[in-house]
């Protein structure tokens, strides 16, 4: 098996963390730096191999290719199943999936205030928040 990945950003590092926690030899691993259309990081030919073009990517002996993070975590777990991460029982697998899925949620919604409601986003998206306008919750008039 190979995995193209980045070395940053949050998805790519779930999956260099699990191969990390993994330690098998079985799974060859390839990192790139910071994204660059300019120096063609990743290489095109990587990119392409799923519909999204973008990494991790993981490629097996067999041809199947898989270009999401979480897919690639489960199809590495069955493949290599020891040391087991995902839980033993249906319970623990459970409970693994509703956290890691909590996780997703939150780092989603942290993404989009950061680029929508913040000054993180600021000349790079549009703003929710206006300035100019001001909004009063409680003070009705009767």
């Amino acid at each position: 098996m190979e995995v193209f990945n980045f070395a940053f950003g949050p998805y790519p590092q779930r999956v260099n963390i699990y191969l990390a926690e993994k330690q098998s030899v079985d799974v060859a691993l390839t990192l790139y730096p910071a994204p660059d259309n300019v120096a063609d990081l990743p290489p095109s030919n990587i990119k392409a191999l799923t519909p999204m073009g973008s990494l991790p990517i993981l490629r097996d002996a067999d041809g199947t290719v898989i270009g999401q993070s979480l897919a690639i975590l489960e199809y590495i777990e069955d493949k290599v199943p020891e040391p087991n991460m995902r839980g033993r029982t249906p319970a623990v697998r459970a409970l693994v999936r509703q956290l890691v899925h909590m996780l997703d949620e939150a780092l989603t919604f942290f993404g989009l205030w950061a680029r929508h409601g913040s000054e993180l986003g600021h000349g790079v998206a549009r703003s929710s928040s206006r300035p100019d306008i001001s909004i009063s919750c409680c003070s009705s008039k009767r």
